[in-house]
């Protein structure tokens, strides 16, 4: 007993899936550029996803955690739903796509949820533990690709659905089940969503055996696995079982009909009568019939010009106009789909070509920012050495300590351009790091140590823009020549203490020492600079005498 019908069905669905497949692979992209942490799973909400579901085209969403977990989606019943339940060699296909940048294709399969059949696509970010889920119904695929026609008629129209009861068929397709891996509940394709009415254990036999006859009353239902063909996709797992009934009334009717008949007219028929019969019997429905069989073979081997368009009317020839009209739409359909499958591969090739002028202009824009933070960082370096000279050329101490704290400046900038020459990500460099060389630099340059004091520096990895970084160094190094010029001139000795922290909306810097109490100091030339760099900043300080004795500069910079 063979169904073209499921075939038909199955290549339709193909087309749709390939369309459908390159616009998901997209959406996967463009949702892991932002949801490529574990982190960023837990501040997701559904709503959010379905607002980013309407933006992309795609249906439901899903971020899956490295456990195998749903962590957010905007299809609430399977929030919490663990993919690694759902088989062993489907936990397998997740994790070997982890972290590998890769979209993946599952072929059409049964939601364990709904019942509906949906198309499913999966992608991991390069080196993230987070797995990204598509979903979409196949009922969507059908309205958006065949506008204006029923989803119910669509599939009555592939499989050559007759009414409830057969309408006079000796044999139909009574149902298409479907169902999921490890799943005890059964769908009905034919009444989408729906649960089966078929019975359990005759659905139980045909997936162990491959096929399952039941015989009640005078219908006979013949269950069996649907043989498919195994798409170009990465996980396969269409599960199917045909339902067709046998109507046994007309059959056991017409045995008793020719064994009364035979009975009595056996003595007044003759052979010669039972031959022609047979011929006959041949010559008009045998024979036709024979043609449409080797018709639908041919079609299945890829050559629909051999179905005949039949003008006769009777049964069989309203049959093989069925099947010409069925053919003929589809061949249409599929033509249709071929030249949308080309158009976008050729969007497809002239994106890639974008992608690569774009990347290449990036590269170019790179290596000339490297050389212009190489340029300004030898020019600080070189005037630097001049003012060095300077220094110690110079007689008048006013002269030289005033030099001093300009070779101080400089040697703030320079630092930062080292750092965004040295980083692979010139747009930011680590604050703390800068931070603490500058302090460094700067009591080796004023010779504090010389006066025997300490410097302790309390700083973390924190980023921050070179914008944000040279005014920041700059008013941190102003305090602390400000300490060793003026707090330690006494060569009495000390400490020096620089800390950085940083929480959500705030960047605090502390500059404190416990050397003498500087006095008039507090409004000299190096405090005013460092509010005016606090200003530039759109930070505040505060500067404060300690007691008994020593000093302390608080820089708070907003980060919002």
């Amino acid at each position: 007993m063979e169904n073209h019908g499921i075939h038909l069905f199955d290549t339709v669905a193909d087309g749709l899936e390939s369309r459908e497949r390159i616009a998901g692979a997209r959406a996967l992209v463009d949702l892991g550029g932002r949801f490529h942490s574990p982190d960023s799973l837990a501040r997701v909400s559904p709503e959010e996803l379905a607002a980013e579901s309407m933006r992309l085209g795609v249906g439901d969403i899903y971020l899956v955690g490295s456990d195998g977990k749903v962590m957010a989606t905007n299809f609430m019943p399977d929030r919490g739903l663990n993919l690694f339940s759902l088989g062993g060699d489907f936990k397998a296909f997740l994790l070997g796509i982890e972290g590998k940048g890769k979209v993946a294709n599952q072929s059409l399969s049964l939601s364990t949820r709904t019942g509906h059949i949906d198309m499913y696509q999966y992608y991991s970010p390069p080196g993230s533990k987070v797995l990204i889920e598509i979903s979409t119904s196949l009922r969507r695929l059908f309205d958006a690709a065949f506008p204006g026609i029923r989803y119910d008629a669509m599939l009555s129209q592939l499989l050559d659905l007759a009414p409830p009861g057969g309408n006079g068929r000796l044999v139909w397709l009574s149902d298409i089940v479907t169902f999921g891996p490890g799943n005890h509940q059964y769908w009905s394709l034919l009444r989408d969503g729906s649960p089966s009415v078929i019975p359990e254990d005759l659905l139980v036999e045909a997936i162990s055996k491959g096929e399952a006859r039941r015989v009640s009353g005078s219908r006979e239902v013949l269950a069996r696995i649907a043989d498919l063909d195994r798409r170009d996709v990465d996980y396969f797992n269409a599960r199917f079982i045909e339902v067709f009934s046998l109507d046994l009334g007309p059959l056991r009717n017409y045995r008793l009909i020719c064994l009364a008949a035979g009975l009595a007219i056996a003595a007044s028929i003759s052979a010669i009568s039972l031959i022609r019969a047979r011929r006959s019997f041949a010559a008009h429905v045998t024979k036709r019939i024979e043609a449409i069989v080797q018709s639908l073979k041919s079609i299945e081997l890829g050559s629909p010009d051999t179905v005949s368009n039949c003008s006769s009317i009777d049964e069989i020839s309203a049959i093989s106009r069925g099947i010409y009209g069925m053919v003929t739409a589809l061949m249409e359909k599929n033509r249709r789909l071929e030249e949308l499958s080309r158009s976008l591969e050729d969007e497809v090739q002239d994106g890639t070509a974008r992608e690569v002028r774009l990347s290449k202009l990036l590269e170019e824009r790179k290596v000339l920012l490297m050389e212009v933070h190489h340029r300004v960082r030898n020019n600080l370096q070189v005037l630097s050495s001049l003012v060095a000279l300077q220094v110690h050329g110079a007689a008048n101490g006013s002269v030289k300590d005033a030099l001093e704290v300009i070779r101080a400046r400089i040697l703030g900038m320079s630092l930062v351009h080292d750092r965004l020459y040295e980083s692979e990500n010139m747009a930011t460099i680590d604050v703390g790091g800068y931070i603490g060389d500058l302090a460094r630099s700067i009591v080796e340059l004023k010779a504090c140590a010389d006066r025997q004091v300490a410097v302790e520096i309390d700083v973390g990895g924190i980023e921050l823009s070179s914008d944000m970084a040279i005014p920041l160094g700059l008013a941190v190094g102003e305090l602390i020549a400000n300490a060793c010029d003026h707090a330690f001139a006494d060569s009495s000795g000390g400490k020096i203490e620089v800390r950085l922290e940083r929480d959500a909306d705030e960047l605090r810097v502390v500059v404190s020492d416990d050397g003498v109490d500087i006095g008039s100091a507090k409004s000299d030339l190096g405090l005013d600079i460092v509010k005016v760099l606090c200003d530039q900043l759109g930070a505040s300080f505060r500067h404060e005498i300690r007691s008994p004795r020593g000093h302390s500069g608080y820089i708070s910079v907003p980060l919002g």
